[in-house]
């Protein structure tokens, strides 16, 4: 092996491990994006050249490649948010969308409703889900998820429970507490 081969076989190393970087760098870059899946660079070995010719024997290795880019999809964490629409899977599975390109499927699950009442992704494609038929059996059939609009009446309060703690140092009122004046006694 000459001087020009060992140079390209350390060469085919650094151009691999900088296209590595490059997916660790996207991996980074996405942290906090709800529902990015990590990536792993994957390498494999260039042909080696045997020193023997066809019989085999010693061989000497030709260098690295970036082999391919695989995602891992293993679970992520899943945080807590105050919005009720907000949902996440635990473990194997997908959201369904409708996107204007076609049925997708994402593990984001950052969802709102739009002013149909259609459950939808951020960017507004219609999230899909199982129907109930009339008993309410979970059928086979995908749909948009959608609720129509409600109106609960208002309804009076009609008893208040209250828990609290009284500060010991003040004096105590003659006559206990009135409702008429909360803020006095």
């Amino acid at each position: 092996m000459g001087i020009l081969s060992s140079m390209y076989t350390g060469v085919t190393g650094i151009q691999a491990n900088g296209e590595a970087l490059g997916v660790i760098s996207d991996n980074i870059a996405n942290a906090n994006t709800v529902g990015f899946k990590t990536s792993r660079a994957e390498f494999a070995d260039v042909v080696a050249k045997s020193l023997k010719g066809v019989l085999g024997g010693h061989q000497i290795g030709r260098g690295t490649k970036l082999n391919g880019v695989t995602q891992v999809f293993s679970q992520g964490s899943i945080t807590q948010t105050d919005k009720s629409t907000d949902v996440a899977i635990s473990g194997d599975g997908f959201f369904v969308v409708d996107t204007p390109e076609g049925r997708s499927f994402t593990r984001n699950g950052a969802f709102n409703f739009n002013k149909d009442g259609e459950l939808v992704n951020i960017d507004g494609n219609l999230i899909k889900g199982f129907r109930a038929d009339d008993s309410g059996k979970i059928t086979t059939k995908l749909d948009t998820i959608k609720l129509e609009r409600t109106v609960i009446d208002a309804k009076r309060t009609e008893n208040l429970d209250i828990a609290m703690n009284l500060d010991i140092r003040a004096d105590a009122l003659e006559g206990g507490f009135d409702i008429t004046r909360p803020t006095d006694t």
